[in-house]
């Protein structure tokens, strides 16, 4: 899928699922939530994969978010997706836009 999406123009970023990937954004937003800057919608989805997740350290002092539990019908993956789209987000403000697309025109 993200060869047919580089094919159509779109820029794609590989997020690889570690500590030392995820540990970073994961404290960020850890702390984000204490500071109550993150707004839950009230989605029980993502209350019910909140709840399932765990915090889990290295002997770094690394994080990364796990399953509380080793039952797979215990889903965290709107966590997981929140946790890649911090990731996602250091990569684009250590980058400038133009640089990748160009400077898009709107025509009038």
């Amino acid at each position: 899928m993200a060869s047919e999406l580089i094919d159509e123009g779109y820029i794609c970023v590989e997020i690889r699922q570690g500590v030392q990937t995820l540990s970073e954004p994961t404290k960020r937003f850890r702390e984000m939530v204490l500071q109550g800057q993150i707004v839950h919608d009230g989605s029980p989805l993502l209350t019910w994969c909140l709840t399932n997740a765990v915090e889990i350290v290295d002997n770094n002092g690394n994080i990364k978010l796990s399953k509380k539990l080793t039952d797979d019908s215990q889903r965290i993956d709107l966590a997981a997706a929140i946790m890649n789209a911090m990731v996602r987000l250091d990569a684009l403000e250590d980058s400038n836009p133009y640089e990748h697309r160009g400077v898009l025109a709107v025509g009038m």
